[in-house]
């Protein structure tokens, strides 16, 4: 009998990353790592290329140099602006429950399971009321709830997320934010978040600066 193969860790490495467009660099010399149920917040100005280290991550954006190494099976994406056409007839139900037909083969201990997690993500971030609300009558913090909605129930090994509390109100910035810290905790979810609103301030997050073409790690 062979031995079971040794399952790998899920991590994503930068190792000595230079990125940016052709004639253009946005930053070099970078050196990053995200383990599986790691809290990254990144800020920095304008321009600094915070988004396309964000799409680099993601593997839609590619290195002018160094090396990527990538063992996160499944990544979810909540983007700064939202590219979705809001003459389409979509509830905001429909929108976030796209996520749910990559489920279809699960197992009926596992639909279980994430029916009860989806619930407890659409009441924490205040969508059950508003699940038949068309998209092009919702307000801006009604559709970045469900985008975020969408990612998470997507049960994505790493979430990147673009400045998801942009069009929020105190009162939803601090729901969404625990709610992001208590999936990083127990569902080892591992999150890189775009933040410049200071809004989640927690033990074990990972804080990073990127200004100048450098990227600083706040340890």
């Amino acid at each position: 009998m062979k031995p079971l193969a040794r399952k790998k860790n899920k991590f994503l490495k930068l190792n000595n990353i230079s990125f940016g467009f052709p004639g253009k660099i946005l930053a070099k010399n970078v050196f990053l790592e995200i383990g599986e149920g790691d809290f990254i917040i990144l800020s920095g100005p304008n321009g600094s290329g915070k988004s396309t280290l964000a799409r680099l991550l993601l593997g839609v954006h590619k290195p002018l140099l160094g090396e990527r190494i990538d063992f996160f099976q499944k990544k979810a994406y909540v983007p700064q602006k939202s590219d979705i056409d809001l003459g389409y007839p979509l509830t905001l139900a429909e929108l976030w429950e796209t996520a749910a037909y990559e489920h279809f083969f699960e197992l009926p201990f596992q639909r279980k399971y994430r029916e009860i997690l989806n619930h407890e993500i659409i009441k924490t971030l205040a969508l059950k009321e508003k699940q038949h609300l068309p998209i092009f009558r919702a307000s801006g913090g009604e559709l970045q709830r469900a985008l975020i909605a969408r990612a998470l129930i997507r049960k994505a090994d790493l979430v990147v997320m673009d400045e998801p509390f942009s069009n929020l109100d105190k009162k939803a910035r601090r729901e969404v934010s625990k709610l992001l810290f208590h999936l990083c905790q127990k569902e080892k979810t591992s999150f890189f978040i775009i933040d410049h609103q200071g809004v989640v301030r927690s033990s074990g997050i990972k804080f990073y600066y990127l200004e100048n073409g450098i990227l600083y790690h706040d340890s």
